[in-house]
């Protein structure tokens, strides 16, 4: 596995893979990425934790508007969540927004906002539109593109598919069985995807809690052309150059989310604990 840089604390390292690795090795990449991100949060919410309670001598106003909207978005514009089992990639969550549109102080605390933060409306929309193109590409890809990667692959290699009414003298392969399992090899959850010897004219290989048919085949030639499919759909190009763009998608969203971050601590939160920031909004004047 080739990095760039370093893995650190203080960004998501974009990566370019190596694609000798095989698939599994992308997406534990990936996980180590996201126990870097979790950890570099815990650090700062028990950064913020300290710095809340050192905040005697500011405003009441400004007080409410840090530890309502201030620090939540410095602690986290963005929330990264695998939500399935079956789903390895993570999708975004725009925490940032949230915040803002379910906070009381949302009017005062974005014109503060917008005082201190320079471009601070056209970067959130930047996020947002980043983080809902990466979530509509990632459900494509699990929906759609996953399969159509392996079906093209069984083509070209000479197979059919089970539900194909053309080319009935091809061997048919029941995707139904093998995609399922793939993908699990794909995300680390299994081993390998072995054929299991114990029929000449069938091709099975371990699925749930017992064995899968795949295949019907005439002979011990047509169950190794099967077993070499097998280990080219266990390590596809096309799989890696998708799973190689999304780490470049998150990590780009990430340094964005963090870069936010930076400049709400530095410009806004910094001088409201040093008792010096003067900028004022329509609450800030109430009498």
């Amino acid at each position: 596995m080739i990095f760039q840089t370093s893995l650190n604390l203080k960004d998501i390292t974009l990566i370019n893979l190596d694609f000798s690795e095989p698939i599994p090795s992308f997406f534990k990449v990936l996980s180590e990425l996201f126990k870097m991100k979790n950890l570099k949060l815990e650090l700062k919410i028990q950064e913020i934790e300290k710095e809340k309670s050192d905040m005697d001598g500011v405003s009441r106003t400004h007080r409410v508007l840090a530890e309502k909207i201030f620090y939540p978005l410095y602690k986290q514009p963005i929330e990264i969540q695998i939500k399935s089992y079956e789903k390895k990639l993570p999708e975004i969550v725009f925490t940032g927004s949230l915040i803002l549109q379910n906070s009381l102080f949302r009017n005062e605390g974005l014109e503060h906002l917008q005082k201190s933060i320079k471009d601070f409306d056209k970067r959130m929309k930047e996020l947002e539109n980043r983080i809902d193109m990466y979530n509509s590409d990632l459900k494509s890809f699990y929906d759609i593109r996953l399969k159509d990667d392996v079906t093209s692959h069984i083509h070209k290699s000479g197979f059919r598919l089970t539900s194909d009414k053309d080319n009935a003298q091809l061997i048919a392969i029941d995707t139904s069985i093998l995609l399922p399992e793939i993908v699990l090899y794909w995300h680390g959850d299994k081993t390998d995807v072995v054929v299991i010897d114990n029929s000449e004219n069938s091709v099975r290989i371990p699925s749930g809690m017992g064995h899968g048919e795949i295949a019907k085949v005439n002979n011990d030639d047509e169950k190794n052309k099967i077993r070499d499919l097998i280990q080219e759909l266990k390590d596809l190009d096309s799989i890696k150059t998708e799973l190689n763009k999304f780490y470049g998608e998150i990590s780009d969203i990430c340094n964005l989310s963090d870069k936010l971050s930076e400049d709400i601590g530095i410009n806004l939160i910094k001088h409201i604990e040093l008792g010096n920031y003067d900028k004022t909004c329509k609450l800030c004047n109430v009498p």
